[in-house]
Protein backbone atom coordinates (compact mmCIF):
# COMPACT_ATOMS: atom_id res chain seq x y z
CA UNK A 1 0.00 0.00 0.00
CA UNK A 2 5.67 2.50 7.79
CA UNK A 3 5.37 4.19 11.01
CA UNK A 4 6.33 8.05 9.31
CA UNK A 5 4.80 10.66 7.44
CA UNK A 6 4.60 9.42 3.74
CA UNK A 7 2.65 8.64 1.26
CA UNK A 8 2.89 5.66 -0.95
CA UNK A 9 2.12 5.37 -4.70
CA UNK A 10 1.93 2.01 -5.70
CA UNK A 11 0.95 0.25 -9.12
CA UNK A 12 1.17 -3.33 -10.47
CA UNK A 13 0.80 -3.09 -14.08
CA UNK A 14 1.42 -5.65 -16.94
CA UNK A 15 2.37 -5.73 -20.85
CA UNK A 16 1.17 -8.46 -22.33
CA UNK A 17 2.64 -9.76 -25.50
CA UNK A 18 -0.36 -12.95 -25.26
CA UNK A 19 -1.59 -14.09 -22.22
CA UNK A 20 0.75 -16.71 -21.54
CA UNK A 21 3.62 -14.35 -21.95
CA UNK A 22 2.80 -11.82 -19.41
CA UNK A 23 5.74 -9.44 -17.62
CA UNK A 24 5.14 -7.55 -14.49
CA UNK A 25 5.48 -3.73 -14.31
CA UNK A 26 5.16 -2.30 -11.05
CA UNK A 27 5.18 1.35 -10.01
CA UNK A 28 5.66 1.85 -6.23
CA UNK A 29 5.20 -0.83 -3.74
CA UNK A 30 1.94 -2.28 -2.23
CA UNK A 31 1.09 -2.67 1.69
CA UNK A 32 -2.24 -2.12 2.74
CA UNK A 33 -1.99 -1.00 6.11
CA UNK A 34 -0.90 2.33 8.03
CA UNK A 35 -2.42 5.50 8.84
CA UNK A 36 -3.73 8.64 7.50
CA UNK A 37 -1.58 11.16 6.34
CA UNK A 38 -1.98 14.80 7.80
CA UNK A 39 -2.02 16.87 4.24
CA UNK A 40 -3.99 19.61 3.14
CA UNK A 41 -7.37 19.31 2.65
CA UNK A 42 -7.63 18.91 -1.03
CA UNK A 43 -4.09 18.07 -2.35
CA UNK A 44 -2.31 15.45 -4.55
CA UNK A 45 1.00 13.02 -3.24
CA UNK A 46 2.97 11.54 -5.99
CA UNK A 47 5.63 9.46 -5.33
CA UNK A 48 8.66 10.36 -7.06
CA UNK A 49 10.75 6.94 -6.16
CA UNK A 50 9.30 4.03 -7.68
CA UNK A 51 8.67 4.78 -11.51
CA UNK A 52 6.96 2.53 -13.61
CA UNK A 53 9.71 -0.45 -14.56
CA UNK A 54 7.89 -0.53 -18.32
CA UNK A 55 5.29 0.10 -20.47
CA UNK A 56 2.15 -0.90 -20.36
CA UNK A 57 -1.97 -0.23 -20.21
CA UNK A 58 -3.93 0.64 -16.86
CA UNK A 59 -7.67 -0.52 -16.57
CA UNK A 60 -8.52 -0.93 -12.75
CA UNK A 61 -6.65 0.88 -9.42
CA UNK A 62 -6.64 -0.18 -5.79
CA UNK A 63 -6.56 2.50 -2.97
CA UNK A 64 -6.59 2.09 0.77
CA UNK A 65 -8.45 5.34 2.35
CA UNK A 66 -8.85 5.74 5.87
CA UNK A 67 -12.69 6.45 5.69
CA UNK A 68 -15.66 5.39 4.18
CA UNK A 69 -17.78 5.85 2.77
CA UNK A 70 -16.62 9.59 1.28
CA UNK A 71 -18.67 10.60 -2.19
CA UNK A 72 -16.32 12.15 -4.85
CA UNK A 73 -13.33 11.92 -3.05
CA UNK A 74 -10.51 10.75 -4.86
CA UNK A 75 -8.48 10.88 -8.12
CA UNK A 76 -5.62 8.83 -9.38
CA UNK A 77 -2.95 11.21 -11.88
CA UNK A 78 -0.15 10.07 -14.00
CA UNK A 79 3.32 11.96 -14.14
CA UNK A 80 6.17 11.90 -16.74
CA UNK A 81 9.45 12.85 -15.51
CA UNK A 82 10.70 15.45 -17.99
CA UNK A 83 13.89 17.51 -17.07
CA UNK A 84 13.55 19.05 -13.38
CA UNK A 85 9.65 18.68 -13.67
CA UNK A 86 6.61 16.29 -13.29
CA UNK A 87 4.93 16.64 -16.86
CA UNK A 88 0.89 16.09 -15.99
CA UNK A 89 -0.41 13.65 -18.30
CA UNK A 90 -4.13 12.47 -17.39
CA UNK A 91 -6.11 11.31 -14.67
CA UNK A 92 -8.96 9.45 -13.80
CA UNK A 93 -11.79 9.94 -11.30
CA UNK A 94 -13.32 11.42 -9.19
CA UNK A 95 -13.93 8.11 -7.52
CA UNK A 96 -16.29 7.06 -4.56
CA UNK A 97 -15.27 5.62 -1.54
CA UNK A 98 -17.93 3.24 -0.31
CA UNK A 99 -17.45 1.29 2.86
CA UNK A 100 -15.05 -0.70 2.90
CA UNK A 101 -14.14 -4.53 3.59
CA UNK A 102 -14.04 -5.17 7.27
CA UNK A 103 -10.95 -6.65 7.42
CA UNK A 104 -9.08 -4.51 4.63
CA UNK A 105 -9.40 -0.65 3.96
CA UNK A 106 -9.22 -1.00 0.18
CA UNK A 107 -11.05 0.42 -2.63
CA UNK A 108 -10.87 -1.29 -6.10
CA UNK A 109 -12.28 1.35 -8.90
CA UNK A 110 -12.58 1.01 -13.16
CA UNK A 111 -9.60 3.51 -14.87
CA UNK A 112 -12.10 4.29 -18.32
CA UNK A 113 -10.64 4.22 -20.41
CA UNK A 114 -7.39 2.70 -19.87
CA UNK A 115 -4.35 4.52 -19.37
CA UNK A 116 -1.03 4.15 -21.15
CA UNK A 117 2.05 4.90 -19.08
CA UNK A 118 6.13 4.69 -20.00
CA UNK A 119 8.95 3.00 -18.52
CA UNK A 120 9.81 5.74 -15.49
CA UNK A 121 6.32 7.67 -15.26
CA UNK A 122 5.00 8.15 -11.90
CA UNK A 123 1.45 7.83 -10.37
CA UNK A 124 -0.26 10.68 -7.55
CA UNK A 125 -3.35 10.40 -5.60
CA UNK A 126 -5.65 13.52 -5.40
CA UNK A 127 -7.76 13.72 -2.06
CA UNK A 128 -10.82 15.97 -2.94
CA UNK A 129 -12.20 16.71 0.42
CA UNK A 130 -12.04 16.08 4.09
CA UNK A 131 -13.93 12.79 4.20
CA UNK A 132 -10.71 10.55 4.63
CA UNK A 133 -6.98 10.25 3.50
CA UNK A 134 -4.22 7.86 2.07
CA UNK A 135 -2.57 5.96 4.32
CA UNK A 136 0.70 6.80 5.21
CA UNK A 137 4.70 4.18 5.34
CA UNK A 138 7.85 4.76 5.77
CA UNK A 139 9.94 4.83 3.16
CA UNK A 140 9.62 6.13 -0.08
CA UNK A 141 10.15 9.94 -1.74
CA UNK A 142 6.69 11.88 -2.29
CA UNK A 143 5.80 15.42 -3.29
CA UNK A 144 2.74 16.88 -2.21
CA UNK A 145 1.03 19.29 -4.68
CA UNK A 146 -1.67 21.37 -2.98
CA UNK A 147 -5.04 21.74 -4.57
CA UNK A 148 -6.19 19.09 -7.65
CA UNK A 149 -4.74 20.73 -10.68
CA UNK A 150 -4.09 19.95 -14.52
CA UNK A 151 -0.90 21.00 -14.64
CA UNK A 152 3.10 20.23 -14.32
CA UNK A 153 4.51 20.66 -11.18
CA UNK A 154 8.45 21.00 -10.30
CA UNK A 155 9.66 19.11 -7.02
CA UNK A 156 12.12 20.35 -4.98
CA UNK A 157 15.71 19.41 -5.62
CA UNK A 158 16.06 17.77 -2.09
CA UNK A 159 12.92 15.82 -1.72
CA UNK A 160 12.77 14.68 1.99
CA UNK A 161 12.29 10.84 3.23
CA UNK A 162 8.77 10.35 3.84
CA UNK A 163 6.18 7.57 2.81
CA UNK A 164 3.78 5.86 0.39
CA UNK A 165 0.43 6.37 -0.55
CA UNK A 166 -1.45 3.17 -1.11
CA UNK A 167 -2.44 2.59 -4.40
CA UNK A 168 -2.46 -0.31 -6.71
CA UNK A 169 -3.07 0.27 -10.82
CA UNK A 170 -3.34 -3.10 -12.89
CA UNK A 171 -4.15 -4.16 -16.08
CA UNK A 172 -3.61 -8.03 -14.93
CA UNK A 173 -7.57 -8.48 -14.71
CA UNK A 174 -9.59 -11.55 -15.75
CA UNK A 175 -12.40 -10.00 -18.00
CA UNK A 176 -15.24 -12.01 -17.84
CA UNK A 177 -19.00 -11.60 -19.15
CA UNK A 178 -18.72 -9.43 -22.33
CA UNK A 179 -16.04 -7.17 -20.12
CA UNK A 180 -18.81 -6.18 -17.28
CA UNK A 181 -16.68 -8.04 -14.63
CA UNK A 182 -12.78 -7.52 -14.12
CA UNK A 183 -11.45 -9.91 -11.62
CA UNK A 184 -7.87 -9.51 -10.21
CA UNK A 185 -5.56 -11.24 -7.82
CA UNK A 186 -3.19 -11.53 -4.85
CA UNK A 187 -1.55 -14.53 -3.33
CA UNK A 188 0.80 -14.59 -0.51
CA UNK A 189 3.57 -17.13 -0.89
CA UNK A 190 4.50 -18.16 2.98
CA UNK A 191 7.40 -20.34 2.04
CA UNK A 192 9.10 -17.26 0.66
CA UNK A 193 7.04 -14.46 2.23
CA UNK A 194 6.78 -12.84 -1.06
CA UNK A 195 2.91 -11.26 -2.57
CA UNK A 196 2.43 -12.41 -5.88
CA UNK A 197 0.08 -10.71 -8.55
CA UNK A 198 -2.30 -13.47 -10.15
CA UNK A 199 -2.05 -13.42 -14.27
CA UNK A 200 -5.18 -13.97 -15.96
CA UNK A 201 -5.99 -16.88 -18.23
CA UNK A 202 -9.06 -16.63 -19.92
CA UNK A 203 -10.42 -19.96 -21.27
CA UNK A 204 -13.77 -18.05 -22.14
CA UNK A 205 -16.18 -15.02 -21.68
CA UNK A 206 -17.42 -17.05 -18.33
CA UNK A 207 -14.36 -18.99 -17.23
CA UNK A 208 -10.95 -18.60 -16.52
CA UNK A 209 -7.82 -18.68 -14.13
CA UNK A 210 -5.13 -16.83 -12.50
CA UNK A 211 -1.21 -18.51 -12.54
CA UNK A 212 1.45 -16.71 -10.11
CA UNK A 213 4.68 -17.21 -12.70
CA UNK A 214 6.44 -14.87 -10.20
CA UNK A 215 6.73 -17.95 -8.07
CA UNK A 216 5.91 -21.05 -10.12
CA UNK A 217 7.79 -19.99 -13.38
CA UNK A 218 4.73 -21.36 -15.41
CA UNK A 219 2.67 -18.51 -16.70
CA UNK A 220 0.38 -21.50 -18.27
CA UNK A 221 0.12 -22.98 -15.00
CA UNK A 222 -3.46 -22.72 -12.94
CA UNK A 223 -3.51 -21.92 -9.13
CA UNK A 224 -7.22 -19.73 -8.89
CA UNK A 225 -10.12 -20.78 -10.56
CA UNK A 226 -13.05 -18.34 -11.54
CA UNK A 227 -16.35 -18.26 -13.68
CA UNK A 228 -19.14 -16.05 -13.74
CA UNK A 229 -22.52 -16.83 -14.75
CA UNK A 230 -25.37 -14.45 -15.92
CA UNK A 231 -28.52 -15.29 -14.49
CA UNK A 232 -30.14 -12.14 -14.28
CA UNK A 233 -33.44 -13.43 -16.55
CA UNK A 234 -33.81 -16.48 -13.72
CA UNK A 235 -36.79 -16.45 -11.74
CA UNK A 236 -35.91 -15.11 -7.74
CA UNK A 237 -35.02 -16.00 -5.37
CA UNK A 238 -31.65 -17.41 -6.82
CA UNK A 239 -32.21 -15.37 -10.23
CA UNK A 240 -31.59 -11.70 -11.07
CA UNK A 241 -27.99 -11.47 -9.80
CA UNK A 242 -24.77 -12.13 -11.51
CA UNK A 243 -23.11 -15.64 -9.83
CA UNK A 244 -19.36 -15.77 -9.18
CA UNK A 245 -17.83 -19.16 -8.33
CA UNK A 246 -14.24 -19.39 -6.83
CA UNK A 247 -11.92 -21.87 -5.72
CA UNK A 248 -8.39 -22.19 -4.76
CA UNK A 249 -5.45 -25.29 -7.03
CA UNK A 250 -2.42 -23.86 -4.32
CA UNK A 251 -2.09 -23.38 -0.65
CA UNK A 252 -1.11 -20.25 -0.76
CA UNK A 253 -3.12 -17.46 0.91
CA UNK A 254 -4.99 -15.59 -2.05
CA UNK A 255 -7.70 -12.98 -2.30
CA UNK A 256 -9.68 -11.57 -5.39
CA UNK A 257 -11.35 -8.32 -5.70
CA UNK A 258 -14.17 -8.53 -8.49
CA UNK A 259 -15.14 -4.94 -10.12
CA UNK A 260 -18.61 -4.57 -12.10
CA UNK A 261 -17.56 -1.86 -14.22
CA UNK A 262 -21.12 -0.89 -15.24
CA UNK A 263 -21.93 -0.20 -11.40
CA UNK A 264 -18.93 -0.43 -9.69
CA UNK A 265 -20.01 -2.41 -7.25
CA UNK A 266 -16.27 -3.97 -6.62
CA UNK A 267 -15.66 -6.99 -3.63
CA UNK A 268 -13.09 -8.72 -2.24
CA UNK A 269 -13.01 -12.63 -1.70
CA UNK A 270 -10.16 -14.01 0.61
CA UNK A 271 -9.00 -16.87 1.67
CA UNK A 272 -10.19 -16.30 5.05
CA UNK A 273 -13.58 -15.88 4.17
CA UNK A 274 -14.11 -19.81 4.64
CA UNK A 275 -14.05 -21.94 7.66
CA UNK A 276 -10.27 -22.33 8.86
CA UNK A 277 -10.75 -26.61 8.31
CA UNK A 278 -11.37 -25.20 4.54
CA UNK A 279 -7.81 -23.78 3.99
CA UNK A 280 -5.59 -23.96 2.36
CA UNK A 281 -8.00 -25.49 -0.78
CA UNK A 282 -10.82 -23.45 -0.06
CA UNK A 283 -13.13 -21.41 -2.70
CA UNK A 284 -16.84 -19.81 -2.20
CA UNK A 285 -19.41 -18.59 -4.17
CA UNK A 286 -21.61 -15.51 -4.38
CA UNK A 287 -24.92 -14.95 -5.96
CA UNK A 288 -26.33 -12.07 -4.25
CA UNK A 289 -24.07 -9.49 -4.54
CA UNK A 290 -23.90 -7.96 -8.48
CA UNK A 291 -27.01 -7.19 -9.63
Amino acid sequence: MRARYGISVVFFLTAFASNLAAQAISVGVFRPDGVAVDAPEVSTVIDVEYGATGDGRLNTATFVWSEAPCPAAVKIKFFRPDGTRLKYLEERGPYDVVPANPRRRVQNVVLNPPVSVRRGDLIGITSLTSCGRPTLHEGGTIFIVPGDGRQDVTPPAALPRLGQVEVTASNTALNLLNGRFLITSFAQIPRIGAREIGWPVPVNDRFGYFSLPGFTGDPAFPEIVVKMADATGLPGPLGGNFWLFYSSLTDTRYFLTVTDTRTQVTRDYLYYDVPPEGFPFCGGADTTTFH
